[in-house]
């Protein structure tokens, strides 16, 4: 009867385990946001310039990881936006203005909002770039 009993315990504990690694598996699934400069900015006119300009500077990388987006700068800016947009409804789910320097990671949690198709939008002082995702 001990070794039943001790039997079903290992059997219930390696059944949690294996339900714990499966969780832990889909909360930290990656996936690269593939972002694109659409417009460089001259930084005395806040017009937009060609985007042959001479200036360049490095984009910043975007990820989902689960229900969050990570953006990770890897060059100093100042006055830079990240704009999160419901493609379907239009509406800004997220918006953020902050100034950093590299390396900087800002991390968006977006566990509230429905799924479906999202755009990002990251305006540099010098670059908009923009993206899309789905959740």
């Amino acid at each position: 009867m001990r070794t039943k009993f001790l039997l079903l315990l290992s059997l219930f504990a390696f059944l949690a385990m294996d339900a714990n690694s499966k969780q832990m598996e889909t909360e930290t699934t990656l996936r690269e946001i593939q972002i694109k400069a659409t417009a460089r900015l001259s930084p005395r006119s806040m017009r937009t310039t060609s985007l042959t300009s001479s200036v360049q500077e490095i984009a910043p990388a975007v990820f989902l990881v689960g229900d969050a987006v990570a953006v990770n700068f890897a060059s100093s800016t100042s006055n830079a936006s990240i704009v999160v947009t419901n493609a379907e409804t239009g509406e800004v789910v997220h918006h953020e203005l902050f100034s950093c320097s590299a390396p900087t990671t800002v991390m968006i949690q977006l566990d509230g909002c429905e799924p479906g198709l999202y755009y990002v939008d990251i305006t540099t002082t010098s670059t908009i770039y923009n993206g899309e995702f789905t959740l």
